[in-house]
């Protein structure tokens, strides 16, 4: 039985927050806590922070190059960067947030889906076409797509990204647990050890 709320946010077009939710199974397995994802853009977060996309930001890119391989090996999972990132996606948030409404393991079949296509083949998910696919790939109806211009979640994702700033939150992945922030993939380490062994 969950021990532990965890607050999971992240954005789909974010290659860090793709090797955070790999983790998860593992995470949640290690410490029983029950993790409640929220999608929000990144540009919401920038729009506060005055950042940039890392991706923008040659020195940081060369890095990230370096550094993301090295997480693809470590952490032991397929990587491979789509071509015409940072990509947006916003569709893929609004349909996760519909999902979640009325099966949230729908939503998170759909994630998986999601973030697989962007950063273990490197497609294109802002892509109809893609995101679609992802929906088939999940056992779900593609027509669910539609759900990307319904009003209900273009401000179910709006609000997500006002309360993530009012939560503090500025990049992904980024985790939140009793108030307390996480910023990253390798801080899930830390968490793992406050929140300890499932008892």
């Amino acid at each position: 039985m969950a021990t532990h709320d965890v607050t999971f946010w992240f954005d789909f077009g974010s290659p860090y927050a793709y090797f955070a939710h790999r983790r998860l199974p593992a995470f949640e397995k290690a410490t029983g806590a029950h993790v409640i994802s929220k999608p929000f853009m990144l540009g919401s977060a920038f729009a506060q922070t005055g950042a940039r996309p890392l991706l923008d930001i040659p020195l940081k890119a060369a890095y990230a190059k370096i550094d993301l391989a090295r997480l693809a090996r470590f952490y032991d999972v397929p990587f491979q960067m789509p071509p015409n990132a940072p990509t947006v996606t916003l569709a893929a948030a609004r349909i996760f947030y519909g999902l979640n409404a009325t099966d949230p393991a729908a939503a998170t079949t759909f994630a998986k889906a999601v973030f697989d296509a962007a950063f273990a083949t490197g497609q294109d998910v802002s892509e109809q076409a893609v995101v679609k696919a992802c929906l088939r790939e999940s056992g779900l109806d593609e027509e669910l797509a539609a759900m990307a211009q319904e009003p209900e979640w273009k401000q179910a994702l709006k609000d997500a990204g006002a309360k993530a700033t009012e939560s503090g939150v500025f990049g992904a992945p980024f985790f939140v647990h009793d108030g307390e922030p996480f910023w990253g993939v390798e801080r899930m380490d830390m968490l793992i050890a406050k929140l300890g062994p499932v008892s």
